[in-house]
């Protein structure tokens, strides 16, 4: 029926202008099977789906609906159609973000920009507006949203991916101090994880980008490790032994020698006060958790 027809469309994962499956696998006798598979809509189908996204009112419904008939027959009209209903969304999400920050709606405004900056550039539409709503999310996003980093640091990386459309140098230095500001700020929080996602960016921005090399980030890089061993070592659990072997493997490329030294002798020593059956009952994975839900 029709709602079923609805719920297939949506139910597809748009991935990099591609349709995915929800969920697939293998019957009893070994075919294969995938729901929703686009071959299982007929003229019919598409007829009715045509028709829904006439009358639709929801920005959600308007945006897959348009960009379903967009990547499935390359309809200009239907892609221009979805990139405003993503651009709509991103509001509506951060509507939503502000009256509960702690409800990750930032990856949903992630989600909806970036699915916007691939319509408009592939069809070269919007663009320029695009460009301005991508440099407010990165600079103006709500500091206090728990996918604050997240999103920053994706919206880093798909400005490195297309580097070609930040020609400013000065944009350049402004998304090096932002990264460096927000590592800052997570490392005195002992966020360690997305600081390193940051300090990895500016890494990136200064050698992709500005063609330059600059050991500043690896020291930080090197030094986050040991941080991150220091919060987990009262615990006296696995986590600090990998932070340490983390930071020998940094501090090595560094050729800081001593440092290694010190750090080896300081795994021997941990690794001897790690009580093994206690581990399963000891560790916390709050912090692992969090970080997964988080990315």
């Amino acid at each position: 029926g029709k709602m079923q027809t609805i719920m297939d469309v949506l139910n597809f994962v748009i991935k990099d202008g591609k349709l995915g499956e929800m969920m697939s696998g293998t019957t009893g006798d070994g075919k294969l099977w995938k729901y929703p598979a686009v071959d299982s809509f007929d003229d019919k189908a598409f007829k009715l789906i045509e028709d829904e996204l006439k009358k639709a009112k929801s920005n959600k419904i308007i945006a897959r609906l348009a960009d379903f008939l967009w990547i499935t027959k390359h309809d200009h009209t239907k892609a221009k159609i979805a990139t405003d209903a993503y651009l709509n969304l991103i509001d509506e999400y951060e509507d939503n973000d502000q009256s509960a920050p702690d409800h990750h709606f930032g990856l949903d405004v992630l989600e909806s920009f970036n699915r916007a900056f691939q319509l408009s550039k592939g069809i070269n539409y919007k663009t320029s507006e695009v460009l301005k709503e991508f440099k407010r999310l990165l600079f103006g996003f709500n500091p206090l949203s728990s996918s604050k980093a997240k999103l920053t640091i994706d919206l880093v990386e798909l400005a490195i991916d297309n580097k070609k459309d930040f020609k400013d140098a000065d944009f350049w230095e402004k998304v090096i101090i932002l990264c460096e500001e927000q590592s800052k700020r997570l490392l005195s929080g002992n966020k360690q994880y997305f600081a390193r996602e940051y300090l990895l960016n500016i890494k990136k921005i200064e050698e992709l980008v500005l063609k330059k090399k600059n050991r500043k980030w690896d020291i930080k890089i090197a030094e986050s490790y040991v941080s991150e061993a220091d919060d987990h070592k009262n615990r006296k659990s696995l986590a600090e032994l990998f932070s340490l072997i983390k930071a020998i493997e940094e501090y090595s490329k560094l050729k800081n020698h001593k440092k290694v030294e010190e750090l080896k002798k300081r795994y021997k020593t941990s690794a001897g006060s790690v009580e093994f059956n206690e581990i399963s009952t000891e560790i916390d994975i709050s912090d692992v958790i969090k970080n997964a839900k988080s990315r």
